[in-house]
């Protein structure tokens, strides 16, 4: 219900920090701002927000992230076949004026593979509550990093052990993969 409105709040304040020369538009400097925005506006008072926020640049392979309270985002890391939890998450938006969050910068080389997933896959379950948690969604990204439908395969393994045809929170998959 409130998803449209928290989008409006998202652009503005990329939009906001974009036109103003005094600020990076980092992820973490765009997140502080939205809090503030959520904070000082009374008609979004006891609501949180959730959201990961990434900086891609097309001259670089640098990746900059910064998220809250929400679901570690994955690094594939393929020269090592290492893969490192980025947890560096803060408070959820909109829950404390003085919250401060961190940027964390992801040197990615070629096929290098970031996952991003929202708790729609983490927190899919059946009927006597054993689920799909963040240890399966790391084997399965362990097992399937080499597939073109990773995605699928990881949205799949979730469904089958939820009892519906569709699961019951929303279900994001991001991939990004250096290529070259």
């Amino acid at each position: 219900m409130f998803a449209h409105a928290y989008m409006a709040y998202v652009r503005s304040a990329i939009l906001s920090l974009a036109s103003s020369r005094e600020h990076t538009g980092t992820p973490a400097a765009i997140l502080k701002h939205l809090n503030t925005m959520l904070c000082n506006d009374g008609s979004t008072a006891e609501v949180l927000c959730t959201l990961s926020i990434i900086r891609l640049c097309s001259t670089s392979s640098t990746v900059h992230y910064a998220t809250v309270a929400h679901v570690p985002a994955l690094f594939f890391e393929r020269s090592t076949t290492n893969i490192r939890t980025i947890d560096e998450g803060g408070e959820p938006i909109g829950y404390s004026r003085e919250t401060e969050y961190r940027d964390c910068t992801i040197d990615m080389a070629q096929d290098d593979l970031l996952l991003l997933t929202t708790d729609g896959i983490t927190d899919a379950s059946n009927s006597d509550g054993s689920g799909y948690g963040e240890r399966d969604l790391l084997h399965t990204l362990r097992v399937h990093q080499d597939k073109q439908q990773l995605l699928e395969t990881i949205y799949r393994e979730a469904l089958q052990l939820s009892s519906s045809t569709l699961l019951e929170d929303d279900a994001t998959l991001i991939k990004i993969q250096r290529t070259v």
